[in-house]
């Protein structure tokens, strides 16, 4: 098998990159449940780590961070409390809580290699650049050139990237 063909950290990288640009795109799928593009490629992400990372040391790593486990902890503690403020919104809620717990352990698990991390923030930036140059094109050829702010979750990124432009 080819050095193209196998997978490593630094296509997990790349991966995790796309996808956390992807994160903000409004496309959706309806099948009893919203998918976004996002879902998919979480679910391949995964598959991809599975074959990669040693678990029993990031999860270590992951678990003695104070960030992540103030995360986990507000993360779990919205969930259940929707539970008693609205059942019937628990389960969705608790699946994407759990959804984005496994995404950041994985962006954490990249990030753990500092030639993964430049790859994955790398890869992040371009991937938000080509979706505000999407957005920006998109309002300008529908003659909105200064409502940028009617693009629901990417205009979200406008302030992001010129964060990311700034750091």
């Amino acid at each position: 098998m080819g050095k193209s063909a196998k997978i490593n950290k630094i296509s997990l990288a790349k991966w995790l990159g796309v996808s956390c640009g992807v994160l903000f795109l409004p496309i959706e799928i309806k099948v009893g449940l919203v998918l976004r593009p996002f879902d998919f490629m979480l679910a391949i992400a995964l598959l991809m780590a599975l074959f990669i990372i040693r678990k029993r040391y990031l999860v270590q790593g992951f678990f003695s961070d104070p960030l992540t486990v103030l995360y986990v902890s507000l993360s779990l503690y919205i969930s259940f409390n929707g539970l008693f403020l609205n059942p019937s919104s628990f389960a969705k809620e608790f699946i994407q809580r759990i959804e984005y717990i496994i995404f950041l352990y994985l962006v954490f698990s990249v990030c753990a290699d500092s030639k993964s991390r430049k790859v994955f923030f790398k890869y992040l930036y371009y991937s938000i650049g080509a979706l505000l140059t999407y957005a920006v094109l998109w309002h300008i050829t529908h003659g909105y050139i200064i409502r940028y702010k009617t693009l629901h979750e990417p205009k979200y990124l406008f302030g992001f990237f010129s964060l990311w432009l700034f750091i």
